[in-house]
């Protein structure tokens, strides 16, 4: 396979990268998971465009990538995204969506959400059920126009875990922490 030099891919179940020509060749609706033989759809137009070697742009309006792979489940994970906020629509409420589940919204699975709200801040939702509860609200931390990465990692039973260009945010002993993630993801 062939990845950055900086990416671990020990335990890693889904990794997409617009700039490799295995994940996406360029054109279409196909983008390939690097490490295994599903794939997902870009939806509603999502394009890509050949600025930093490849990146997928999204119109803010309805633009997403339909992944495959998305059972979290019961066990501990981690996401990792890169994302550049060249603006922010202030969609519901103010929230722009960033990564989220099938579940969130639907009654009947649960989910989870990364939003951008408000140009400025990152916040992270669980849906369970008919119940949404906010996990996280990292505030005055984006700049848009800036490539940021974001990564969220959940020990299993004990804690949700943030961190926003390398550096700690903070963390949630308390919420969620025990849920069965099962649902269909979209970037």
């Amino acid at each position: 396979m062939i990845f950055s030099p900086n990416v671990i891919n020990d335990g890693l179940i889904f990794c997409t990268d617009a700039a490799n020509k295995r994940s996406y060749v360029g054109s279409g609706t196909t983008v390939n998971n690097l490490m295994g033989n599903d794939s997902s759809t870009l939806v509603n137009g999502t394009a890509f465009s050949t600025n930093k070697n490849g990146v997928f742009t999204f119109d803010g309006t309805n633009d997403y990538i339909l992944a495959q792979t998305s059972t979290f489940g019961s066990q501990s994970f981690s996401i990792s995204m890169w994302f550049n906020a060249t603006e922010t629509t202030n969609n519901v409420n103010g929230y722009d969506m960033l990564f989220g589940g099938d579940g969130y919204g639907n009654a009947s699975l649960n989910g989870l959400g990364h939003y951008i709200r408000y140009s400025t801040d990152i916040t992270t939702w669980v849906h369970i059920g008919s119940t949404y509860t906010q996990i996280s609200n990292i505030t005055n931390v984006l700049h848009t126009g800036s490539y940021h990465n974001l990564v969220l990692q959940r020990d299993y039973g004990t804690a949700w875990t943030w961190y926003l260009d390398g550096v700690y945010k903070g963390n949630n002993t308390s919420q969620d922490v025990s849920t069965d993630l099962t649902s269909q993801t979209t970037l």
